[in-house]
């Protein structure tokens, strides 16, 4: 007798599962047009799967008046997981095993209210559960919602300026991208490879979890390389080894990373997706490069010139898109193509050359490129290159000699700019400032400049083949010192000008200017010119809170290191210690011990008391963490000393010391010390809002170690009420409400305490900032004291084994109180031999893994 294959049965199972799910669905959302659709479903073979599956006889169910939508408009995903899973009549142990996760991670998922999976495993439930589609649609809005995103995603892929001309490489990369975990796009300059890049990755993303697009043209130097991409892939990324951050934070993701303009860097380039793709099994890569990596896992895609056809099709929609009323007959057409061969299709010397038919028209377009008087090739370059340099020379000779002045200037501007620093920097009176703004608009319309609307205002940027060429010509007339050092100095003019505190829109504005930061200190270090280092170093010095706020802690410290190994302190002993002073905050403590005493000396000897006294608190602070308090005070006293009675009123570093010393005052329990030194900042008269919030974050640290519970918390309760105060500080906002969950779990209330004890950890894990390192160990104690209490006593016992292998035990800054309260409870339901190795176990985890686990639940 046959059999039918158990295969076959069980494909029967899965589909009579399904539609079971179906009508229950329909049921528990009682909607009878639903459940009337899903009896009246037939069986059907899905295109060329053997399995047969329920599909409706009559399409979608029709909308109904009123319905009630609450079932999954306001449900958590948790929620709709464990009623998908009971109406499907799976116990949570069989739902794991049909979905590929374990037991554990179902239950932590049933229990999360904040946290959905990433796409791949809602998939992998959705699937086991056998969801109707409009289940599943629920389920994956719900998993988004609980990541704290939109059904769909933004795309972070650049935006087009221009519409796409369609290429058959196109779909061919794309194939590639899916079976091979590297692609590298490969061809000569101009040729199309960063918009075939970014046309490949829109079309692909929604098959990865995680999609990321990072443009390191503006890396110079190689060893930031690293740091650069971490810091795109995350604005808060943690310092440490970037390229084990950048792991990390991509994880067990199928994501996708796509670098663009690699070829200046293509050995460190080659180093880093090595190791990434080595420590993450499910990343993809996508690079552009005219050049290979050179790894075995590498796909090479040399991508060619344009076809005829596309080509042509390119000419006419950039020419029509500079002058509407063009039309193109078929003589018009044959020109264009004619056009198109001459430029050899490449796509970049195409449409600088469109830009010119409404001006030259087309005859007289295709004469001059025919007789090449401005276009000379030079056949000992490559000919693409040389094609598309003489495409750029020669729509540069066509520019009005104001115009090509203005242009060679622009290009010290390695990181865009905006039109009132256009004028500032490019116009004197060879090139007067009121006629620079017609000048920019004729640029971007001939498509020498790319403009961009960042709010209500305009930021320019170079393709960098046009800036090389620009600057090339900068440099014959041997103008680019004198225009670096404008750029220089009005880039610490504009710092000093705007910044009046950590205002968002301030640092904001700053933020922008970084890479040209960074690009005026790589050239001055490069030319060698001790006027030209001075001048970058106080630029440096000028934006050190707009380098602390996007988190480019390793840019900074390799930016100031390169300045200062360049700095003498004989002939440079203010610089020396002011920029030491403006790196302070992003080294390490060992680093602030080894450079603070000699950067004091010079600061002392310069008439800079303020940042010497800085510096002193905090390394005084850095002593507390060292357990040496005779050494903390007697760094505060020096601080002290050092401040004038003008100081004290006007520096405006003085409120971040009084800050500072106040914090470590209160670890050494001098509370009488510690509120008399905030009273300062109060004598001091008019400061920013934030230096109040941190003042009084400081008064609440007071009131705690003095076991003021509900002083502190009434201090905190306020700050709470003021988040939009200090928006722009995660740190701030951490330490809130991290603080006043210390407070509500020591009075006895558990349920606020855990609300923020969770908003502070999910700020932290989401910025994991080494800033706030020191808060998010202790505060990570705290959540062992809860995980524990709620019955989770490994997972306690792990955070607790984290926390203590990250601090130093003769630290002064933590307290023993909620270790203490952490191993009581754990004592409840553990050994101590068991404590011990699950702490053991924490203790080679990393901290974060596990506040994610924490916050699961």
């Amino acid at each position: 007798m046959l059999r039918r294959p158990k295969v076959y049965a069980r494909s029967v199972r899965a589909t009579m599962h399904s539609y079971r799910v179906t009508l229950l669905w329909a049921l528990l959302c009682q909607d009878r047009h639903r459940f009337r659709h899903g009896i009246g479903r037939v069986w059907q073979r899905r295109g060329g799967d053997r399995r047969l599956v329920p599909v409706f006889t009559e399409g979608p169910p029709p909308e109904r008046e009123n319905s009630d939508d609450s079932v999954t408009a306001k449900s958590t995903f948790s929620e709709l997981l464990k009623r998908y899973r009971r109406a499907a009549g799976c116990s949570q142990e069989a739902l794991a095993e049909r979905s590929g996760l374990s037991v554990r991670a179902i239950s932590a998922l049933e229990q999360s209210s904040r946290r959905g999976p990433y796409r791949e495993t809602v998939a992998a439930l959705a699937d086991a559960l056998c969801l109707p589609a409009e289940a599943r649609a629920a389920l994956e809005e719900a998993a988004a919602n609980a990541r704290g995103r939109s059904g769909k995603e933004a795309s972070v892929l650049p935006a087009p300026l221009t519409t796409f001309i369609e290429r058959p490489e196109v779909n061919e990369i794309s194939e590639l991208l899916l079976e091979h975990r590297l692609v590298t796009i490969t061809g000569s300059g101009g040729v199309g490879k960063t918009r075939v890049a970014v046309e490949v990755a829109r079309r692909v993303e929604e098959t990865f979890d995680q999609t990321w697009f990072i443009d390191v043209l503006l890396v110079r130097d190689p060893n930031m390389l690293a740091p650069y991409i971490a810091a795109r892939i995350s604005p808060t990324a943690a310092s440490g080894d970037p390229v084990s951050t950048i792991a990390r934070m991509v994880g067990s993701q199928r994501a996708l990373l796509v670098l663009d303009n690699c070829e200046h860097l293509i050995d460190e380039t080659a180093t880093i997706l090595a190791a990434l793709l080595r420590e993450c099994p499910k990343l993809a890569a996508l690079v552009t490069s005219r050049e290979s990596l050179g790894l075995i896992a590498e796909l090479v895609f040399r991508l060619p010139p344009m076809s005829a056809a596309a080509a042509s099709e390119l000419f006419v929609a950039r020419a029509r898109a500079q002058d509407r009323s063009l039309f193109f007959d078929a003589e018009r057409l044959s020109i264009a193509a004619e056009i198109c061969d001459e430029l050899e299709c490449i796509p970049l010397a195409i449409e600088l050359a469109a830009s010119r038919v409404s001006t030259l028209g087309f005859a007289e377009l295709r004469n001059r490129l025919h007789s090449g008087s401005p276009l000379g090739i030079n056949r000992d370059l490559p000919v693409r290159h040389q094609t598309i340099d003489d495409t750029i020379r020669w729509s540069y000779d066509l520019l009005s000699a104001a115009d090509r002045l203005l242009l060679e200037r622009l290009s010290v501007f390695m990181g865009g700019f905006t039109l009132a620093a256009a004028e500032a920097v490019c116009g004197d009176a060879s090139l007067p400032t009121g006629g620079i703004g017609e000048s920019v608009f004729r640029l971007v319309q001939k498509s020498l400049l790319d403009a961009e609307l960042i709010g209500t205002s305009s930021r320019y940027r170079f393709l960098e083949t046009i800036r090389s060429f620009a600057w090339a010509r900068l440099s014959e007339m041997g103008d680019v010192p004198t225009m670096m050092g404008r750029l220089t100095d009005w880039l610490t003019h504009e710092a000093q000008a705007k910044y009046t505190g950590e205002s968002t829109r301030t640092l904001e504005q700053l933020r922008r200017e970084l890479d040209n930061v960074a690009g005026a200190a790589a050239w001055a270090v490069e030319r060698g010119d001790p006027n030209s280092i001075a001048a970058a170093t106080r630029a440096v010095i000028a934006f050190r809170m707009a380098w602390y706020g996007t988190n480019r802690h390793e840019e900074m410290r390799v930016v100031g290191s390169a300045l200062l190994a360049c700095l003498s302190d004989e002939s440079e002993p203010g610089l020396v210690g002011m920029l030491t002073s403006a790196m302070v905050a992003f080294l390490s403590g060992k680093e602030r011990a080894e450079l603070g005493p000699r950067a004091i000396r010079l600061l002392k000897e310069s008439g800079e008391s303020a940042h010497a006294a800085h510096i002193h608190a905090r390394l005084a602070l850095y002593e507390c963490t060292c357990g040496n308090a005779a050494a903390a005070e007697a760094h505060l006293a020096a601080g002290d000393a050092m401040l004038t009675a003008e100081d004290r009123v006007h520096s405006p570093l003085s409120s971040a010391y009084f800050i500072c010393s106040a914090y470590v005052r209160s670890i050494l329990r001098d509370f009488a010390g510690a509120r008399a030194t905030l009273d300062a900042i109060v004598a001091a008269g008019p400061r920013e809002q934030l230096v109040d919030v941190q003042a009084a974050i400081v008064r609440a640290e007071i009131e705690f170690r003095e076991e003021h519970y509900e002083e502190a918390l009434r201090i905190l309760t306020e700050l709470k009420a003021q988040r939009d105060e200090y928006a722009i500080s995660i740190s701030t906002a951490v330490t809130v409400y991290g603080n006043a969950a210390r407070c509500e779990l020591l009075l006895g209330d558990e349920v606020a305490a855990e609300l923020d004890l969770r908003e502070a950890l999910t700020q932290a894990a989401d910025a994991r900032d080494v800033g706030i390192s020191n808060v998010t160990v202790e505060l990570s104690r705290y959540a062992a004291i809860m995980a524990a209490r709620s019955g989770r006593v490994e997972l306690g016992a792990r955070l607790l084994g984290a926390c203590d292998a990250l601090e130093n035990p003769s630290s002064l800054e933590s307290t023993e109180l909620p270790t203490n309260m952490a191993l009581a409870a754990l004592r409840a339901a553990l050994s101590d031999e068991r404590i011990e190795s699950l702490g053991a176990s924490g203790a080679a985890e990393h901290l974060f893994d596990l506040i994610e686990e924490f916050l699961a639940n």
